[in-house]
Parts: C-alpha cells; sequence; structure tokens
C-alpha cells in the first residue's frame, strides 16, 4: 500500500474507475496487474468482461466476441462496468471501456514507439519480430475502424485523457509510480 492517503481515498469517494489504454504492444496488461496489486482494486480485463457479459446472457464466448463490435454490446458495456463500479473501485484495461467509460475517474495512455511495441509483441507471443509488428498493425487498424465505427473517436486524439505516458523509457516499476504519484494529488471528481 503506498504511504500516502489511497485507503482514505479509496474510503472517502465513490467508487472510482480507472481506465488503462494504449496502442497494442504496449503491456497494459501487466501496468493493471501490478496497479491493481499495489491499490487493492479490482481489475477487469477484457477477456473477463466479455466473459461476464455473455454469461450474463447465456451465449457462447464467440458470439459475445462477435457482439463487441455492436452498438448493443457497447450499452451493455457500460452498464456492465457501472454496476461492478456500484461495488468496488476498478481498474478496467480495455481500449473500449476506456473511450467508452465518460465516468472514468481517471484515464490513463501508454505510449510506446511502434519499434519497442512490436519487440514487446514479440517477447510476449514469441514470434519473429516482422510477424509481431504485422499483426500489431493490423490489430492497430482494427481497433481504429472500430472506435471510429462505434463511439465517433480518433485512438490517436489524446485530449480525452487525464495522463499520458511515454513508456519507451520507463520500466513496469516507473510507469506505476507515475500513476501512483499522478493519483496522489488527483482529486477524483
Amino acid at each position: 500500500m503506498p504511504e500516502w492517503c489511497w485507503a482514505e481515498l479509496k474510503e472517502g469517494y465513490k467508487k472510482m474507475i480507472l481506465t488503462v489504454t494504449g496502442l497494442p504492444g504496449t503491456d497494459t496488461r501487466n501496468l493493471c496487474k501490478s496497479l491493481s496489486l499495489q491499490l487493492g482494486i479490482k481489475y477487469l480485463p477484457k477477456e473477463t468482461i466479455i466473459e461476464k457479459i455473455s454469461a450474463e446472457e447465456k451465449k457462447d464466448r464467440e458470439k459475445a466476441e462477435a457482439d463487441v463490435l455492436s452498438e448493443e454490446f457497447v450499452q451493455k458495456l457500460r452498464a456492465f462496468i457501472l454496476n461492478e463500479a456500484k461495488q468496488d473501485h476498478l481498474i478496467v484495461d480495455w481500449g473500449l471501456a476506456t473511450w467508452l467509460m465518460n465516468e472514468a475517474d481517471l484515464k490513463v495512455f501508454v505510449l510506446s514507439k511502434e519499434k519497442n511495441r512490436a519487440l514487446e509483441m514479440t517477447r510476449v507471443k514469441k514470434v519473429p519480430f516482422v510477424e509481431a509488428k504485422q499483426e500489431m498493425e493490423k490489430m492497430e487498424e482494427e481497433e481504429r475502424k472500430n472506435l471510429l465505427h462505434l463511439l465517433g473517436v480518433n485512438v490517436h486524439d489524446l485530449k480525452y485523457f487525464d495522463l499520458v505516458i511515454n513508456a519507451d523509457k520507463l520500466d513496469m516499476e516507473g510507469i506505476t509510480g507515475i500513476i501512483m504519484k499522478f493519483m496522489k494529488n488527483y482529486r477524483v471528481k
């Protein structure tokens, strides 16, 4: 637990929603896991959200994945996250949720150069650099199209974020440290 008053912040305010995103290969999953452990708040990755929404509707996972592109799914996603936030503080790791949730108390975007993101994907997926770079570019283009179509947002427009971090010269501890320091002085809505 941090030295500062996170415990007081956690107890004194409404349930906080933290969202973290970045372009493919920025390793937001591990960042969110680290923050979740340090802050003692619930972590919701994309896969868990899809699984829970599909379980509520008794749909199979493949159908839920296909539904992600629908406006109906977007509304269910918002409702699900808001409902979860009534019960506990949350950290959400999913670009769609980050752009969708105007109610998020802190929105973080992690930047990294294309080469570094491809190297990260090479390390994680254990594939050649060229293959990782192609997959990353494909994922980035799909995300760009989906967000533009569903929400009318440009993934490169960072004005909607409270904190933008360039991760190229930082390790995970440095990135979490910046977020924690920012939160220390952040005024929750």
